[in-house]
């Protein structure tokens, strides 16, 4: 899973995916990731989801989450919500720096990773191809390998969840760095 999108043709077929163009790749620094881990995770006696948001640059081939922005919102151990308020702020951002919404990430307790129906009613500005992950244990374990998470894609009006072999062809996590020095 962490390697450098050399092909963005590269993709599953399925019926799904006959009628449809091209769905983006997904490209998602490393630091993005290392940065919702820590947001994400949910002290054992909190017990409580939490939410991020995924940022960055839209290509018609690729999409490339290059900024993580956690919102304010109230939390419980079965739900979280984002007033109008907070969005608009996160809409601000957006404007001034000139970036996309690209996805959202949000935790679950015990391992049950599909969108309940508030997941689906509640999420922040849907819109095609956007992700919608879910990762369980109220992100105690992390994310990785991204496939133990639920890597929901919005398709014609709804979330679908991807299967372990969508993920590997249509998500990837670039590398922040490497010394290559010694």
């Amino acid at each position: 899973m962490n390697r450098v999108p050399r092909n963005l043709e590269r993709r599953v077929d399925g019926p799904s995916l006959t009628a449809q163009p091209p769905r983006p790749m997904f490209a998602i620094n490393e630091s993005v990731i290392a940065q919702s881990e820590c947001w994400l995770r949910s002290p054992r006696w909190r017990g409580r989801e939490s939410i991020v948001y995924w940022t960055g640059v839209k290509r018609d081939d690729l999409w490339l989450v290059t900024t993580v922005i956690k919102p304010r919102a109230v939390t419980t151990r079965g739900s979280f919500r984002t007033s109008g308020e907070d969005n608009a702020r996160v809409v601000e951002f957006l404007s001034q720096a000139g970036l996309a919404l690209l996805g959202q990430v949000h935790t679950h307790g015990g391992g049950y990773v599909e969108h309940s129906v508030g997941d689906d009613e509640d999420a922040f500005m849907p819109k095609e191809n956007m992700i919608s992950i879910v990762v369980p244990e109220y992100g105690r374990r992390g994310m990785r390998p991204l496939d133990r998470c639920g890597v929901h894609r919005y398709e014609s009006g709804r979330f679908r969840r991807l299967q372990p072999a969508e993920i590997d062809a249509d998500v990837c996590i670039v590398p922040t760095s490497r010394n290559l020095s010694s």
